[in-house]
């Protein structure tokens, strides 16, 4: 019985340090997890001032539909030129973007999407880009060649500073990857972690002091 007692005292003493060694691991690792899950596919320049092609290596990691979209940055130019709703936040021209597009397997060949739009309504406003939107993606994890061609010369739209971009959006995601990494992983981040930690520190605190006072 004595042993069973000894056993059982041991284990418990044992437990804060188990949790401190997960939270402190969870701390470490989880940003760079969530990091290398989130990482955008594709976010490279483009631009309309002349007929031009892009082939860029992409790597999709996980089956998440990504937004494919167009990003219009102010770039150049001057503010008077500019057309502003408020005070910061600017329009472009409601012209027709052409773009021709395609991902394409990188070690099969086979065409996992594409297709030709010409892009006019603006979705929205982000982090100083205003934002067009040219489709939604979906292709299994690998790696991809994306091609894209600016089928004619846009001169409304050559003076702008333009990204086109793969992402997905935080509050609609459709593998556990993307939702863990985006909502539960952060909320165990920021709160379960570190509360764990400070359990466990003070548990060992007790455990020190409880063994100290009885010698």
């Amino acid at each position: 019985m004595k042993t069973d007692r000894t056993l059982a005292l041991k284990i418990k003493q044992w437990h804060p340090i188990v949790i401190l060694v997960f939270a402190s691991l969870w701390m470490l690792l989880f940003p760079l997890w969530a990091d290398w899950v989130t990482a955008e596919p594709l976010d490279t320049p483009i631009s309309f001032a002349t007929k031009n092609t892009i082939h860029k290596e992409i790597e999709v990691r996980i089956p998440e539909t990504y937004r494919l979209h167009l990003l219009f940055g102010r770039g150049d130019v001057p503010p008077e030129e500019m057309e502003f709703i408020g005070s910061t936040v600017f329009s472009i021209p409601n012209v027709p973007a052409p773009l021709r597009w395609s991902i394409v397997n990188k070690k099969t060949g086979v065409t996992a999407a594409g297709g030709e739009v010409e892009s006019e309504d603006s979705r929205g406003v982000s982090g100083g880009y205003v934002t067009r939107t040219v489709a939604l993606v979906k292709a299994p994890p690998g790696r991809y060649i994306f091609n894209a061609e600016i089928i004619r010369p846009v001169p409304e739209l050559a003076k702008y500073q333009v990204h086109i971009q793969m992402d997905f959006g935080a509050k609609n995601t459709d593998t556990w990857q993307a939702g863990f990494a985006v909502w539960w992983g952060q909320i165990i981040w920021y709160i379960l972690a570190p509360l764990l930690i400070v359990y466990a520190i003070g548990a060992l605190i007790y455990i020190q002091r409880a063994r100290s006072s009885k010698l």
